[in-house]
């Protein structure tokens, strides 16, 4: 079938080599009262299910003795969806809300004016601040987040780099250049950079570090940040921005703010399907397992929401290939329907909105889509990021 481009009458929103009938969520509709057919929020899937567990056989099917899956619950050990089993909740119709998760420093929490700096940013932005740094001869980088700038302004100054690992409590050089002779053991000027301050603690840490390393005891030492949190900007000597709200992209699936964020999966956590692996079959199986990771890698102690649109019936093979790259996740909620054809007839942008306003601890979900994105927002009101724009709707 041929492929056209397609702007929406309603909304404006415009598709580039769509296959007509286009059907998308039209994010005006509701301002516009414009009478279009859109799914019961009351015959979505269930949002609150894990893995499967078991099948049995439904108690309130008129003795048709009619089949249906038990599922792990984080709200209640087990559920079922849709058909009731006696003893087992239905969890469709649970309207139960979850405790919600406080990270450590909650009081910094702030959803107003968030900002997204990507890694690009974090580069281009600690660039502009060299020229306050001149009159550095030792730069050191606070490992990990802080590496990467310290090393673009060590390079730039050509100065000696050295890696402070709070962990091990160790500072090291990292980096003369060839071109240096020798090695220099006292300081006059020190510059200790990371990424961004939110609490202190890493800063606070360096500091003690430092005090006791003999190199450095002569040596003026200044604290540098690019990125300072507003109510934690006095901790520093020097930032280039002061920021409230803000996620960066090479650490927000795995600080202490993930365990408040649900993310999709494909286009985020991998690349997306092709329309000929995308079958509802073998090829889509095999393209599942072959998957390319992306930069974004939740894997610590934090772990984030997924929300995803494929089938319920491909969760092991969901779950093989995030065992397989060591990714961590609180939940995994997929969609329970049977077929691609059956998802294409739902409003899969409210389908996602629900499962996300259903998550009632999350701030921020991140979706691959744009469109998507600002559809998740309109229906739920909730912070939805799209990182390949770097907007947060």
């Amino acid at each position: 079938m041929n492929k056209v481009d397609w702007i929406c009458e309603k909304c404006g929103t415009p598709f580039k080599n769509v296959v007509p009938p286009v059907r998308h969520t039209c994010i005006e509709q509701k301002k516009l009262s414009v009478s279009l057919p859109v799914i019961q929020t009351d015959n979505l899937p269930c949002v609150h299910y894990g893995r499967k567990l078991r099948d049995i056989l439904c108690d309130s099917c008129g003795g048709k003795k009619v089949e249906t899956s038990v599922f792990e619950c984080k709200l209640h050990g087990e559920c079922t969806k849709y058909k009731n089993k006696n003893n087992i909740v239905n969890c469709h119709d649970c309207k139960a809300n979850r405790m919600g998760y406080q990270p450590k420093y909650q009081h910094l929490i702030d959803l107003s004016e968030p900002h997204y700096f990507s890694t690009s940013d974090l580069i281009e932005d600690t660039i502009k601040m060299i020229p306050r740094m001149k009159d550095g001869d030792c730069i050191i980088g606070i490992a990990r987040s802080g590496i990467l700038p310290a090393s673009v302004v060590a390079t730039h100054l050509y100065r000696d780099l050295y890696i402070l690992d709070i962990e091990s409590e160790k500072v090291e050089i990292s980096g003369r250049g060839l071109r240096k002779k020798g090695v220099i053991n006292t300081f006059d000027k020190v510059y200790v950079i990371d990424d961004s301050v939110w609490n202190g603690d890493a800063i606070a840490s360096a500091k003690r570090i430092l005090a006791k390393d003999d190199r450095f005891k002569n040596s003026e030492i200044s604290f540098v940040v690019v990125y300072a949190h507003h109510k934690s900007s006095h901790i520093v000597d020097m930032y280039h921005k002061r920021v409230s709200n803000h996620f960066f992209e090479w650490n927000f699936m795995n600080s202490p703010v993930t365990p408040l964020i649900a993310i999709d999966f494909d286009g985020i956590l991998c690349n997306d399907f092709t329309e000929e692996e995308d079958d509802d079959g073998e090829n889509y199986i095999r393209a599942i397992a072959n998957r390319k990771t992306t930069q974004f890698y939740p894997n610590s102690k934090y772990k984030p929401y997924i929300i995803t649109a494929r089938l319920s019936k491909y969760r092991k093979e969901t779950e093989d290939w995030l065992a397989k790259h060591n990714m961590v996740y609180e939940d995994l909620i997929m969609c329970d329907l049977p077929t691609i054809e059956d998802r294409n007839n739902i409003d899969i942008c409210e389908w996602k909105a629900k499962a996300y306003e259903d998550l009632k601890d999350t701030v921020l979900y991140v979706e691959s889509d744009y469109y998507l994105a600002k559809g998740m927002k309109h229906y739920t009101n909730k912070l939805v990021l799209h990182p390949y724009s770097k907007e947060i709707f």
